[in-house]
């Protein structure tokens, strides 16, 4: 059974186990690729300063991909949406994208953001297959995107 749960600080380290996995498969131009123990770091402070939310999808009580968003929810920011990599193309990040759409309608928002490394192809083709469309570039490397939801 698939579910999306809350995000507690027990399941931090879970959480930074998929994001430092999958970071390696974003092209980044800056070369920025946090550890384990940096991203438990920075989610806690996240917590900590109520700036974001997240959520973990389980497959059988088993880790297999996260999202974070930023707070209020409303605003629809996705800053993280990573799969465990021998995961990838199973479907689960568009059911966190489907989670997404379904928190930021219900906090009376009406779209999402995401911000994604220009060289990462595969997140660039995953959003657009998802009617994500490319409104700017953010600092030379970053392409942010946007869908409508009403």
């Amino acid at each position: 059974m698939i579910e999306i749960v809350d995000v507690s600080y027990n399941d931090l380290v879970d959480m930074a186990r998929i994001e430092a996995a999958s970071i390696v498969h974003e092209n980044r131009s800056d070369g920025y690729a946090p550890g384990l123990e940096d991203l438990v770091s920075l989610w806690q402070n996240r917590f900590m300063f109520k700036s974001h939310k997240a959520f973990l999808l389980k497959y059988e009580n088993v880790a297999k991909g996260m999202m974070g968003m930023q707070l209020p929810l409303k605003k629809g920011i996705i800053t993280a949406l990573y799969i465990a990599p021998q995961f990838f193309r199973n479907g689960y990040g568009k059911l966190l994208v489907a989670k997404a759409e379904e928190i930021v309608l219900e906090n009376g928002g009406n779209s999402l953001v995401v911000e994604v490394q220009k060289h990462n192809f595969r997140a660039l083709q995953f959003y657009k297959r998802l009617q994500f469309v490319e409104t700017k570039v953010k600092f030379t490397h970053l392409i942010e995107l946007k869908k409508e939801l009403v």
